[in-house]
């Protein structure tokens, strides 16, 4: 789409851009003001669900209008491109009004401070936080920068209801006494530098952990994360304070991503000619494709496309076209340009390893080296171990002595020969493998 879509249509309302008619639905989700997106096409109608989940009894009361999906299957959809998170998980999530109960229970029991962290993006959760502090009559701390800014911001535009003198800032929350506290921290993920990464470290210059404390995790742990959340909870041990989670409860988080019998349901009212599963690791979306057969769509019908993937659909059916390299763009601080990766892994190698500098001035006429190499580094050994740079020049001026004068003509291979031996020779001795660049310089 050139020139791109710079204005998102207000849900339930429909914007054009380009050729396309975009209508945005709400749905449910952990998120608020969630929307999936229908683009009229010249060829037909494509849904794409976005996130999302069928809460019978959200938070906010606005339900996904279930009518307006079955709206679009009466029209007719092309393609239907939908939510595989939790693909693998039978039934229907439990409704995200069963997390109050379960943190007021939790905070009932608590003799000293309530740590709670989730997801900063999750205001209903945070809705519930707060409700449930308030009704153990403790007030209510934030420590997170992006947690206080949402907060901040829910509570101008009316979206988040706080009784007043609920929240009070970290410097109030010192002086407290610990079993009329609560402390909403970032850091379910285990960041290293999040708010309740360094409250349990002891790094928090206001707020403190003991024992006798309570932290819950109203969240889930994101695939690869698995160890520094356990990383984070040895430190909450280490405080004496303890840890409850959805493993001790399961209603202390619910998923804000549809289970496979809203899967089926979304497709069932949509009716779509194709499908394409997205969002999910691949086993994901080889189980949401399932539940597409299974609902009665052609395989043939059907397409797995995996990032940078592009998908056609024309006259002749769907299928899989062209693969485009996508990902992370790095740049550069300075000039704003990108990093290619050779560039990176230069770095991250500097970075790890060091970086030694080999200096040989040769005499093509003469056909011999100049004086000893200069081996300069940086980062790549230790103090009582830099006299070895010494005897790595000696020997590499030996090497190149022997080699045959022929092979000094060609001056790309020569630099080769250089960068290696040095490498090889620090590894032999040292076991590092730095960065080694060669300066070859002819006289």
């Amino acid at each position: 789409l050139r020139p791109p879509m710079k204005r998102y249509p207000a849900l339930g309302r429909r914007v054009q851009t380009g050729p396309f008619r975009v209508e945005a639905l709400p749905v449910t989700h952990s998120i608020m003001d969630a929307a999936c997106l229908a683009l009229q096409t010249p060829l037909g109608l494509v849904v794409h669900t976005g996130d999302f989940r069928f809460d019978p009894t959200p938070i906010d009361g606005r339900a996904t209008p279930l009518h307006r999906l079955a709206q679009w299957g009466d029209e007719g959809v092309l393609l239907l491109a939908s939510d595989s998170t939790n693909a693998t998980r039978p039934g229907a999530g439990p409704s995200e009004r069963v997390v109050g109960p379960a943190l007021r229970q939790a905070m009932a029991g608590a003799k000293g401070r309530v740590f709670v962290t989730t997801f900063a993006s999750n205001m209903f959760r945070v809705q519930q936080i707060l409700d449930a502090a308030a009704s153990n009559r403790r007030k209510v701390a934030l420590v997170g920068h992006g947690l206080e800014r949402a907060v901040k911001a829910m509570m101008e535009i009316g979206r988040l209801r706080v009784r007043k003198g609920l929240i009070v800032s970290v410097q109030e929350a010192a002086k407290i006494e610990p079993q009329r506290l609560v402390v909403i921290a970032t850091g379910s993920q285990g960041e290293r530098f999040a708010g309740l990464t360094r409250i349990a470290r002891g790094e928090h210059p206001q707020i403190k952990m003991e024992s006798g404390d309570l932290v819950i995790f109203s969240s889930s742990i994101v695939p690869g994360n698995e160890r520094q959340v356990a990383h984070l909870m040895d430190h909450i041990y280490r405080r004496g304070a303890r840890v409850v989670h959805a493993g001790h409860n399961p209603s202390l988080h619910v998923s804000g991503h549809a289970y496979a019998h809203e899967l089926k349901t979304m497709i069932q009212l949509v009716r779509p000619r194709y499908f394409m599963p997205v969002h999910g690791e691949y086993r994901y979306l080889v189980e949401h494709r399932e539940l597409a057969l299974a609902s009665g769509i052609p395989y043939a019908h059907t397409v797995i496309a995996e990032n940078g993937q592009s998908v056609v659909v024309d006259e002749k059916g769907i299928r899989l076209g062209e693969r485009f390299a996508v990902g992370a763009v790095l740049v550069d601080a300075e000039s704003m340009e990108a990093i290619d990766r050779g560039m990176l892994r230069d770095r991250r190698k500097i970075a790890e390893e060091g970086m030694i500098t080999a200096i040989v001035l040769l005499s093509m006429a003469e056909g011999k080296v100049i004086g000893t190499p200069q081996l300069v580094e940086r980062g790549a050994l230790q103090e009582d171990a830099k006299h070895l740079l010494e005897k790595a020049a000696a020997d590499l001026a030996a090497y190149l002595e022997e080699m045959d004068r022929e092979a000094w003509q060609d001056i790309e291979a020569l630099h080769e020969d250089v960068r290696l031996f040095v490498r090889r020779w620090i590894k032999k001795r040292t076991g590092r493998r730095p960065l080694v660049v060669p300066v070859v310089i002819e006289v």
